[in-house]
């Protein structure tokens, strides 16, 4: 939504997505997990009802999202979440609200975030969460060419936050590029005028048109492809 009050703008994206679960038959959309900030009690009811009643049945729970790290000018999509907002009293409020309503928690984070995560979950075990893209591991900026340490202290933290029954994994996001796995897109092929420079050729235009003659440097005829 583009107006109303702030807090429920939200409601928009859950209107739209349930609006285009209607259309489709079969069905294809089973449950909407939208947005909201759990951490702001005072409104929190509100929200969670306007998502409720957009979402024709559909509404499931919220992605608030924690990721956070030091060196954000590295990663392609870096998390915005306020520093400590696992740990945050009014944040572990809300989480446990949605628990109480039946509601989930989605979140995601980056690897180093695990073991916070972990306490959340065992302060607030009446809420179901589910922990997205396995943690992030992540492997460019400060933290590439550290791999294998950061996959050994990964498989640990992992490894408690599985000790927590209300955690589910989503085992998505591999292609993150922030994880740089090998799995990201080719850089785009070279221009024309790189590969002119690389095999010693000059590009001139001709005539103001769009045709160009490469022309071989200290050699006098020029060609066409």
């Amino acid at each position: 939504r583009v107006d109303g009050p702030s807090h429920l703008r939200v409601i928009g994206e859950t209107e739209f997505v349930a609006g285009e679960a209607m259309r489709g038959s079969p069905q294809l959309i089973a449950g909407i997990v939208a947005h909201a900030e759990l951490a702001n009690g005072e409104v929190l009811d509100e929200v969670l009802d306007a998502h409720e009643q957009a979402g024709r049945g559909l509404f499931r729970g919220i992605r608030d999202a924690g990721a956070r790290d030091p060196h954000p000018e590295s990663l392609r999509i870096p998390g915005r979440a306020p520093e400590g907002l696992y740990a945050d009293e009014a944040f572990r409020a809300g989480v446990a609200r949605l628990g109480r309503r039946g509601f989930t928690f989605d979140t995601w984070h980056y690897h180093h975030q695990n073991r916070e995560f972990a306490a959340l979950a065992r302060a607030v075990p009446g809420t179901t969460m589910i922990l997205d893209h396995f943690g992030t591991p992540l492997g460019v900026g400060v933290y590439a060419g550290q791999r294998e340490a950061i996959f050994e202290q990964w498989k640990v933290d992992i490894a408690e936050t599985a000790q927590c029954p209300n955690r589910l994994p989503q085992p998505g996001g591999l292609a993150i590029p922030a994880k740089r796995f090998g799995w990201d897109p080719p850089a785009p092929p070279p221009t024309t005028h790189a590969r002119a420079a690389a095999a010693g050729l000059e590009l001139r235009p001709v005539d103001d048109d769009l045709v160009h003659h490469p022309v071989r440097r200290g050699h006098g005829h020029p060609f066409h492809r």
